[in-house]
């Protein structure tokens, strides 16, 4: 084993040397990464071969390769040697671990990848290893077509792959449409044989996506002198629409190409279409989709109709007709009886919007309005932190009597995601009913989810209403019934160290508390501790008793840590006032 590795260590070597010879990397550096070098060497001459042991070999020199090349551009440096050495031990590496690792498909497509950028001769070669392996892999036959196609510039052998790797997999979209892509492409080419490559296609695949697509791209290439492919445009909307009924996306494309003043339906609305108007044409495109919505009366068709009503409220002109039809659409699928979804969280968020903004929640008939909305909301999306504390809010300005109910159930609901909510009530009830902040602690102390959230403010509110006594003793009966999290003994000890006239020994045992409870893990809290005791206590053996607990009490990994830590603290003159 150690042999291997010093041999390749000193082909390595060299290429470290030559880095440092043109000022790449410095000598510390190029010994910091020999070292590295040599750990993943030997990683490889294990005899239990690692996937992952290769991967952060290649990553290590991939992250060298790419500070090389950024330190010679800076430099303005014109030799480009070292990196095409580097490039080539990756190459290395990969050819290597794809022999041990043929079955995983991903290795392969990093592997081209990579090529492309440095050795894009082998390519080929790697296709052809990697289809031997993965011929069950239809993104294999796409990427030799591909490389073939715009690589080698050689349609014919692109086509080669794409049949035979549709003989594979017939009903892969992907292949097919880059085999109409090469077709397009002809320059001669046969519109009769596009017809019938598609036609095939949809026997095959029969997706409406692949036909939106392939009607994208023969209208994306119209000004490339596509022309001849107009009633190959004409049967794919046909088929869309024959076949794709109760598909959304069938009705989106259609509604879409009514607002761009696209033929949809009819093979002769064409120019009826590019002379209307842009309020005519937004008109057009909502009939399309109310007829969508009511023929797929689903969550996913709606959000299609209003994702594109936001679209049309963003360009300019016609604002309050465009903002109505968003309203109105808005209503239409959240007032709907049968409605258990067909609004997007986010929908009902903007919805509960703009009737606030319009109405202001000034009547009756709107607050109610609201109130039906959130209810129904909330129903549909109970664990929609944004929609609970809206409703929230709302209830809280308008004095809803339903109020505590309302705040209960988003509780509920929301579990350990509830604390901006508690935090809202809070800050509610202490200004607007002070009084009934206690009942409202009790409340989320007894509430597992909320309880440590809320254990420190309560300790901080205590002190201020009931005084330093009262705070101490429930404080003890906090540690004594519930699990304590590290904010209540952060949140004592302030108001320990608030006081006029600081207990020592009161503070000391909530330090000495904490460390019982989180002293492992955590080394900021041992540093808090002898920072107290330095500054109140200025006991030495104390000081030196905390910091040997520290040291036995912490986690081995964490020691070394705490002992820079305190050793750096100690010099500053700031620290040891405390602050």
């Amino acid at each position: 084993m150690a042999e291997f590795v010093e041999q390749n260590m000193e082909k390595m070597s060299s290429i470290f040397e030559e880095m440092r010879a043109n000022c790449l990397f410095s000598k510390i550096e190029t010994t910091k990464l020999m070292k590295d070098c040599k750990e993943h060497e030997y990683r490889l001459q294990k005899n239990e071969k690692k996937l992952v042991d290769y991967l952060n070999y290649i990553t290590f020199f991939k992250s060298v390769l790419k500070l090389a090349i950024i330190r010679r551009k800076k430099s303005n440096g014109q030799k480009r040697g070292v990196e095409f050495k580097v490039a080539k031990k990756i190459c290395l590496l990969y050819d290597l671990a794809t022999k041990r690792f043929a079955a995983d498909t991903q290795l392969w497509l990093n592997y081209l990848q990579f090529l492309k950028k440095f050795n894009n001769k082998n390519v080929p070669w790697i296709l052809k290893k990697m289809l031997e392996k993965h011929p069950n892999v239809p993104e294999c036959w796409y990427l030799s077509a591909k490389c073939e196609y715009e690589d080698q510039k050689n349609p014919n052998a692109a086509r080669q792959f794409l049949f035979q790797g549709i003989k594979r997999h017939p009903k892969s979209a992907e292949l097919y449409k880059f085999l109409i892509r090469i077709e397009l492409d002809e320059e001669n080419r046969n519109p009769h044989k596009l017809m019938a490559i598609y036609k095939e296609a949809l026997d095959k695949v029969c997706d409406v996506q692949f036909c939106i697509d392939l009607l994208n791209m023969l209208e994306a290439h119209e000004s490339e002198d596509y022309e001849d492919c107009e009633e190959l445009q004409k049967v794919i909307r046909r088929d869309l629409i024959e076949k794709f009924q109760h598909e959304p996306a069938m009705w989106d494309l259609m509604a879409r190409r009514q607002l761009k003043g696209l033929p949809t339906f009819s093979d002769d609305e064409s120019d009826e279409n590019v002379n209307k108007t842009e309020k005519e044409r937004i008109e057009d495109c909502c009939k399309v989709y109310q007829e969508g919505v009511k023929k797929v009366p689903k969550k996913e068709m709606w959000s299609l109709f209003i994702s594109c009503l936001i679209e049309i409220n963003d360009t300019d002109g016609l604002p309050n007709f465009k903002s109505k039809l968003l309203s109105n659409a808005l209503n239409e699928a959240g007032l709907l009886e049968e409605n258990t979804g067909l609004l997007d969280e986010k929908y009902y968020l903007l919805w509960i919007k703009k009737i606030m903004i319009s109405n202001n929640n000034e009547d009756d008939k709107t607050r109610q309005k609201l109130k039906v909305i959130f209810k129904k909301a909330t129903e549909i999306y109970p664990e929609s932190e944004s929609l609970w504390k809206e409703y929230l809010e709302f209830a809280q300005t308008i004095n809803d009597e339903e109020l505590e109910n309302i705040f209960d159930k988003a509780s509920s609901s929301l579990k350990k995601q509830a604390i901006s909510l508690w935090d809202s009530r809070f800050k509610h009830i202490q200004s607007t009913h002070p009084l009934q902040l206690l009942k409202f602690f009790e409340k989320g102390l007894a509430n597992p989810n909320i309880s440590s959230y809320i254990q420190p403010t309560y300790i901080k509110w205590l002190a201020e209403t009931e005084g330093i006594e009262h705070t101490r003793t429930k404080f003890q009966s906090l540690l004594l019934n519930s699990v304590p999290s590290i904010e209540l003994f952060q949140a004592m000890i302030e108001v320990e160290l608030s006081q006029p006239s600081v207990s020592v020994e009161n503070t000391r045992s909530v330090f000495q508390k904490m460390t019982v409870w989180f002293g492992k893990y955590r080394t900021d809290i041992w540093l808090k501790y002898l920072q107290f005791e330095m500054k109140h206590g200025k006991e030495p053996k104390r000081i030196a008793s905390i910091y040997n607990s520290a040291k036995i009490n912490l986690r081995q990994k964490l020691v070394d840590k705490f002992e820079v830590a305190y050793s750096l603290a100690k010099m500053d003159p700031t620290w040891l006032n405390g602050k």
